[in-house]
């Protein structure tokens, strides 16, 4: 009864999600930076114009007030952190993605991305109301520039989200595959923020217990889109309920962004275009199991109790189809995987030195009988004489039976 309530506990859990933990490991943001040159940037749309701002190693970065000096060959220092939203028009912008392909024109859609952010969401004045609507615009860059703004304001409403990863399957036990060679599992969705790729390690499970992606190929390496299966050869499953646990892991990146002040007041703050990220360990589990019918079948001497090798033993089921045959040794037999149903076990060729039993058992599996052991004994083979050498004795027997009769009748007459 318990091995049946277990198995409907299994049916009922449709679905099993499990959590993330989270270790962070922090990035040492760069405490200053050191400003090189400039060069001066075309006025693309409605005459505004403005140069670069860029490291003394060439990395580009981007003013926050267009009001004040550009910041140039000098050291800025870090005073904070910036929102979620000027991270996106970063990450988003010149040099990381390009609009049109013309160098120039992409930090001009970068720049003025920024302006005109920081005026809707901080109340600045960087960029004139000619420039936002009606203002010249011979190379049709305003387009690049308003969208990169409306997503930064999205990017703004969600603020910076901490990596987190977990799975989820629609039930944990897995089942056979059709050809008969291997336990699968259902797909096992993997959600994630922040990361590009996860691992899998199957910590505990039968040897040869793998991981597949949807071509059937073995792998411990995911994409974060991709689902994943884990399949067991059934050859490795000795046991009627069999534990796996799969650890999922990643590393997931935060990519924040900073604002440096230069050590003259007058110059203006910049952020810089390359950012690094903070780095997130975090990982995830899942649980799973495989619960099937465990046949264990036993040859013996019946005289010892010892185990017996050589014997062929067949395993059929009810229809009289073969379902396995195999030559015993001196361990157990063990057939997994079996289906509700009856069986029988017959010896087809005994061990050397044995008479074959010609017994046939019969068993039955279903949701009480899960486990069956089976015990096939054998009788060592009686030794007879060889027949010349049986009638050889025989007539030394009677022979000798006769003789003595004759010197009996010769002992009786002669006393007459």
């Amino acid at each position: 009864m318990k091995k049946k309530l277990k198995k409907i506990l299994v049916a009922f859990l449709v679905a099993i999600v499990s959590y993330c933990t989270l270790t962070t490991s922090v990035y040492a943001v760069p405490q200053s930076i050191e400003l090189g040159g400039t060069e001066q940037v075309p006025g693309y749309i409605a005459g505004t114009y403005f140069t670069t701002k860029t490291t003394i190693d060439g990395d580009l970065m981007y003013c926050l007030n267009i009001h004040k000096y550009t910041a140039q060959n000098t050291t800025a220092h870090l005073v904070g952190e910036l929102d979620a939203g000027v991270a996106y028009i970063m990450l988003n912008g010149y040099p990381n993605k390009t609009f049109t392909g013309e160098r120039l024109k992409d930090y001009y859609i970068t720049q003025t991305a920024l302006w005109w952010y920081l005026d809707d969401t901080t109340g600045s004045s960087n960029l004139s109301v000619s420039f936002k609507t009606d203002g010249s615009d011979q190379y049709n860059l305003r387009p690049y520039i308003q969208d990169l703004v409306a997503k930064a304001k999205v990017a703004k409403e969600q603020g910076y989200q901490s990596s987190s990863i977990s799975a989820t399957i629609s039930n944990n036990a897995l089942s056979m595959s059709s050809d008969g060679s291997y336990y699968v599992s259902d797909e096992i969705t993997v959600s994630s923020t922040n990361v590009d790729e996860y691992n899998v390690e199957i910590a505990e499970g039968p040897s040869n217990t793998v991981a597949i992606d949807s071509n059937g190929t073995a792998k411990t390496t995911f994409a974060a889109n991709e689902t994943f299966r884990v399949q067991v050869p059934v050859s490795d499953v000795d046991d009627s309920l069999v534990n796996i646990k799969v650890n999922i892991s990643a590393t997931g990146k935060v990519y924040k962004a900073y604002e440096y002040q230069p050590e003259n007041d007058n110059q203006q703050n910049v952020t810089p275009s390359v950012i690094s990220p903070v780095e997130e360990n975090v990982n995830t589990s899942i649980d799973l199991t495989i619960s099937t019918s465990k046949v264990t079948i036993v040859k013996i001497d019946q005289s010892t109790g010892q185990p017996l090798a050589g014997a062929v033993i067949v395993i059929k089921d009810a229809d009289g189809n073969e379902v396995a045959r195999f030559t015993s040794t001196t361990d157990p037999y063990v057939l997994t995987g079996l289906k509700d149903g009856t069986y029988t076990v017959e010896e087809v060729q005994a061990p050397e030195g044995y008479q074959k039993s010609n017994k046939v058992i019969s068993f039955t599996l279903d949701s009480e009988n899960v486990s069956q052991q089976i015990t096939i004994e054998n009788y060592p083979e009686i030794s007879v004489p060889n027949t010349n050498t049986a009638s050889s004795i025989l007539l030394v027997i009677l022979g000798l039976g006769i003789i003595g009769g004759g010197i009996k009748f010769v002992q009786k007459k002669s006393r007459i």
